[in-house]
């Protein structure tokens, strides 16, 4: 057996996010987690069960990460919960402001997002967390698969790597279960409408709510269709930890280095996940 199919035989062995291997620089260490005030400046709600929490950073601070990091946010003195961070860093590798996307799962935390926090309310930010990020300088064509709420980081990663003129392909593939969870796919539409090196393609099982754009069945089946030989590919996964589980092993028997391929088991818990998206395997 070689040692490709070896690891397709154990998909924990790839749930690591190794350096991209080839035409990639080495990650540079993150900075220490630290523990940040912010302001809620918008909350958008896209969805019933949905917001996009937007928050400014308090007296003057700016965050240094990178596009796939992750965060404790810690709300009206409940306990801290992970969620990704959704808006990729500046040309210098920060932001003032920042991005979360966050369903309603019935914990207590989401639930005060959702149905409870407003505008002027305080947050504290611990960040950056997680080892899923961009590499910076990698020039493979990059794979970005979501099931679900894990589009967070995946849009972070999306647009950082066309803000920063990624000069390869640059594909988002988004699976869930119903028509209505693309809470974003007009954004990505925009962005591929606008980005001639990127394509969206959302993945919908319901056959009744499908848009005309999308593709049916479960996402890591359509990216193998798509893609028959990974092995030139970065690839980056986030969602639920069984659609992660099922979407490894599928990606190494087709080739990916497990070097290139990119998660974080927080990352699988960022923003909760309400419906199982596309991938999940019971």
């Amino acid at each position: 057996m070689s040692d490709t199919l070896k690891a397709s035989a154990d998909p924990a062995a790839a749930h690591t996010s190794g350096s991209c291997t080839g035409m990639c620089a080495a990650l540079p260490p993150a900075p220490p987690p630290a523990p940040l005030d912010a302001v809620v400046e918008g909350i958008d709600a896209p969805s019933a069960d949905i917001r996009i929490l937007r928050l400014r950073l308090s007296n003057n601070a700016r965050l240094t990460y990178r596009a796939g990091h992750y965060a404790d946010l810690a709300v009206a003195g409940l306990p801290a919960r992970s969620y990704s961070i959704a808006n990729a860093p500046d040309a210098n590798g920060t932001a003032d402001r920042l991005e979360f996307h966050i369903r309603n799962t019935g914990g207590a935390a989401s639930q005060h997002v959702t149905t409870q926090l407003k505008i002027g309310d305080n947050v504290t930010i611990t960040a950056p967390m997680g080892n899923a990020t961009l590499a910076p300088g990698c020039v493979k064509p990059i794979i970005a698969i979501a099931g679900g709420m894990g589009l967070s980081p995946m849009k972070a990663i999306v647009e950082s790597a066309l803000n920063t003129g990624h000069p390869g392909p640059v594909t988002l593939y988004w699976g869930v279960n119903h028509g209505d969870d693309l809470y974003l796919a007009n954004h990505f539409r925009t962005l591929q409408a606008t980005h001639p090196t990127f394509r969206f393609v959302p993945v919908v099982q319901d056959d009744k709510s499908r848009p005309a754009d999308a593709k049916g069945g479960m996402v890591g089946d359509v990216v193998i269709h798509d893609h028959a030989d990974l092995s030139g590919a970065s690839i980056y996964v986030a969602g639920p930890p069984p659609m992660v589980s099922a979407v490894i092993p599928q990606l190494l028997a087709h080739k990916a280095h497990r070097g290139d391929i990119h998660t974080d088991d927080s990352a699988a818990r960022a923003g909760g996940l309400g419906r199982q998206p596309t991938g999940h395997h019971p």
